[in-house]
């Protein structure tokens, strides 16, 4: 007995008990200071800590805690000490800290990606983001090759999209888990008002369950599981050019509507603190030039930087970027190292939408080569003084460049071109 005892302790984290007693509360509709009170008394003494407490109770009342495009430490915070009366420094430091990592399905920003980071740096090549062309893909090959990026789209025709995620940090199954993918003009910080919903192939809904590798939509998802589509989705470009695909994962724990809000920091902080979305922004170069869209959500003039990090072009190579009404840009730079940058920095108007049209001229004439790659990011220039430089200095973290009275600059995500 002593022996088959050992074996069902080593299995059983001290941590379920409280995972339970907050499953349990939740699904008896009990708020979220009911929840912690009881993880608290469920946990065993030598686990019971506020950072344990605040890290099962954010991951299963995480909607309790999303403030429209992030998830907002002082609710739990306040919560934490409503229901145990700690001091709010205290409540503070383990409410943010519970909010570090991502708990529930993460939709990877890029290859990367655990979840172990947030806000997670505004990534924008999501290989969660599935488009097979004119063809279903076998969601079996989507497990096979859960690291392999799928992006072939095929112009003009109807393509298959898929989503994938996966279950991180998060210690109970997942039940309703369910996808929907949007695409947009590729580029920068596009508005919520330029995202297209698709529909699925079967049924024609804007959502579908996902479904773990049994292929069982009604099996849950259980801790660390992998999970994709259980229907493909179905996206029909108008004609040659090239989209951004945007899948967005909700679950019974985290609803996670689409960005419904405008605005340059709204945008930003939705993508880069929301790990249940992920953009995909993977192309080949199409000739010698690609067309981008660039939006300035905010009703006043703002200042923006383009960088063009190119990496093995081929020497001697002119690259450039040019905003169109000559807003910013840059002219055409040999490229003379294997590593080397390309930059322009300028202020675009209020509400600006517009393009960005890089140029790529090699100099036999010919593609990027295969080892190729240019990686054009943009970035939102904040001075400091600026209405939104404090919420900016306290999402990266830039304590330093505010005391030195800094510019600091919000990632608005990249556009990574390959050659053929």
């Amino acid at each position: 007995m002593g022996r088959i005892k050992s074996v069902v302790d080593v299995s059983v984290s001290p941590l379920d008990a409280g995972w339970n007693a907050a499953l349990k509360t939740f699904n008896n509709g009990d708020p979220d200071t009911t929840a912690i009170v009881r993880v608290f008394n469920a946990l065993p003494p030598q686990v019971s800590t506020l950072k344990n407490i605040a890290s099962i109770v954010s991951a299963v009342y995480a909607d309790t805690y999303w403030s429209l495009t992030f998830m907002d430490a002082s609710i739990l915070s306040n919560s934490i000490v409503k229901a145990l009366g700690v001091n709010k420094p205290d409540a503070d430091a383990a409410a943010s800290r519970a909010f570090e990592s991502w708990r529930g399905m993460l939709v990877r920003g890029d290859t990367s990606d655990t979840g172990a980071s947030m806000p997670r740096g505004l990534l924008t090549q999501s290989i969660d983001d599935v488009i097979n062309g004119k063809d279903p893909i076998d969601p079996t090959v989507l497990f096979s090759q859960w690291n392999s990026a799928f992006f072939n789209q095929a112009d003009g025709l109807k393509n298959f999209c898929y989503a994938r995620a996966q279950s991180v940090n998060f210690n109970l199954p997942i039940t309703k888990a369910t996808a929907r993918i949007f695409f947009t003009d590729q580029g920068f910080n596009q508005p919520p008002q330029s995202w297209h919903e698709m529909t699925t192939a079967s049924t024609g809904a804007l959502s579908a369950p996902l479904m773990t590798e049994s292929l069982d939509p009604k099996q849950p998802i259980l801790p660390t599981g992998r999970a994709v589509s259980s229907d493909g989705y179905i996206f029909t470009p108008a004609g040659q050019g090239h989209y951004c695909l945007l899948a967005v994962v909700s679950t019974e724990f985290f609803t996670n509507d689409p960005l419904s809000s405008s605005g340059n920091f709204n945008s930003q902080q939705w993508i880069s603190c929301n790990g249940a979305a992920g953009w995909h922004n993977l192309d080949t170069l199409p000739g010698n030039t690609a067309n981008l869209k660039l939006y300035n959500q905010d009703p006043r003039p703002e200042r923006f930087a383009l960088r063009a990090h190119c990496q093995n072009v081929p020497q001697g190579t002119k690259v450039s970027l040019q905003v169109a009404g000559n807003y910013l840009g840059v002219a055409p730079q040999a490229i003379t190292r294997p590593y080397q940058v390309v930059a322009a920095e300028g202020e675009l108007p209020a509400n600006h939408a517009g393009d960005v049209v890089l140029r790529v001229d090699t100099p036999d004439g010919k593609p990027l080569p295969a080892n190729a790659a240019i990686s054009v990011q943009a970035h939102w220039i904040l001075p400091h003084g600026h209405r939104d430089y404090a919420r900016g200095v306290a999402q990266l973290g830039a304590h330093s460049a505010d005391q030195q009275q800094e510019p600091i600059e919000l990632a608005l995500g990249s556009v990574l071109f390959v050659g053929e």
